[in-house]
């Protein structure tokens, strides 16, 4: 009897260290990555042009930031993965609309620019 008890207990100990050695690794660089494109976002102003979206991303942020906190590592790699994806859009987004109101402005002057002359 002692000597199944102590082969579980072996085999217990065997499970857990294993189980701690093959768990998933803290995402800190998908974290800095996240972090460096939501505040590139906010430097193409995505809040203003892609309200949503870039909120979006950040909420994402901010969850795998919890999940972090409670050693939810593979799920926090989701959620970083969904706000570097948002905050991609958001960027694009942003651009598109920047150069989208810079075109029509042309347009808009180059009109201008007709009537004065005829």
């Amino acid at each position: 009897m002692k000597q199944v008890l102590a082969l579980l207990s072996s085999l217990a100990f065997v499970i857990v260290v294993t189980g701690c050695a093959s768990g998933v690794a803290k995402p800190d660089s998908m974290l800095a990555q996240a972090q460096s494109r939501i505040e590139q976002a906010r430097s193409v102003d995505a809040d203003r042009h892609a309200p949503v979206i870039f909120r979006d991303a950040q909420k994402n942020y901010e969850m795998a930031n919890d999940l972090i906190a409670q050693e939810e590592y593979e799920k926090a790699r989701d959620y970083l993965e969904r706000s570097i994806s948002d905050a991609n859009l958001a960027i694009a987004t942003s651009n598109a609309e920047k150069s989208s109101r810079a075109s029509k402005q042309v347009q808009d002057n180059l009109r201008a620019l007709e009537r004065e002359v005829k």
